[in-house]
Formats: C-alpha cells, sequence, structure tokens
C-alpha cells in the first residue's frame, strides 16, 4: 500500500511537472480522495476551499464540517 501511495505521488508530481506547475497553489478548491484509513479517511476526504494563507503557502478548509469540527488543510515548517 505505501508503495502504491509513493507511486501515485510520484505520477502526480511529474504530471504537474509536465504542465508547468502553473496552477500549482493557485487552485480555489481542491479535493482529497483516496484515504481508506478507517479514522482518517473520513475526515480529510472531500472538497477545500482556499481559506487563507500559513506560513506564505495557500491554506484550505474543508467545505463541511466533521463532528461539529473544521477541517484544515496547510503547509507546516519548522519554525
Amino acid at each position: 500500500a505505501a508503495q502504491q501511495q509513493q507511486q501515485q505521488a510520484q505520477q502526480q508530481q511529474q504530471a504537474q511537472e509536465d504542465a508547468g506547475g502553473e496552477d500549482i497553489g493557485n487552485e480555489p478548491n481542491v479535493m482529497v480522495a483516496g484515504c481508506t484509513h478507517g479514522t482518517v479517511g473520513p475526515i480529510v476526504r472531500g472538497t477545500y476551499t482556499l481559506s487563507g494563507e500559513n506560513h506564505g503557502k495557500p491554506a484550505y478548509k474543508k467545505d463541511s464540517q466533521v463532528n461539529g469540527l473544521d477541517v484544515m488543510m496547510y503547509y507546516w515548517d519548522e519554525r
């Protein structure tokens, strides 16, 4: 499973490089799919909308709450 995920990530990265990468970080919406973990999957799967910035990178908020809580996706570095 980990090897398959790594291959998918490499394919996505290659597709972005082939496309020139111009839209990376500029998308107003992001769809997360494919996580089959029983606990994590239902939390992270879904559509996210650009909602701000964190550490100079785009931050996204999930369009629906999970258990009454907002779900965010954002870049984090070692600051």
